[in-house]
């Protein structure tokens, strides 16, 4: 019975797509380091409900000793009107995260009015501004 308790933690892990890293939400005194090259490359819209869910695909480094969270603070997309847009979360999904010091793929989804995501949006990531497209 040892036996097989000692691999739970790690079935689990593999089962959730999570990592024995935890993902750990930008939330210091001090601010994170600014995001490296932050590059869109995908953008996918969905009509729903009177909003639009809004998949956006990019790539960023992550400068940072710690991981971080693809939550806002540390990643948020701003409308035209400085408002931010908030993220969309399904329950039993995940954030992905930015890994510890190095560039990575991610994505980031969000729940916004028609009325914003017909405008001009920026992806921002630790910082670093881009305009979604």
């Amino acid at each position: 019975m040892k036996r097989a308790l000692c691999w739970l933690p790690v079935v689990a892990a593999v089962v959730t797509g999570c990592s024995r890293e935890a993902a750990v939400p930008v939330k210091s005194s001090a601010p994170p380091p600014a995001a490296g090259p932050v590059k869109v490359t995908a953008v996918q819209r969905h009509a729903e409900a009177g909003h639009i869910l809004l998949e956006i695909t990019f790539s960023a480094e992550n400068p940072g000793a710690a991981v971080v969270e693809i939550a806002s603070p540390a990643v948020r997309l701003l409308a035209a009107d400085g408002r931010e847009i908030p993220h969309f979360f399904a329950p039993g999904r995940f954030h992905p995260a930015l890994a510890a010091k190095a560039a990575t793929q991610s994505q980031a989804d969000f729940w916004a009015e028609e009325s914003q995501a017909g405008g001009a949006l920026n992806l921002e990531v630790l910082g670093t501004r881009v305009p979604v497209k």
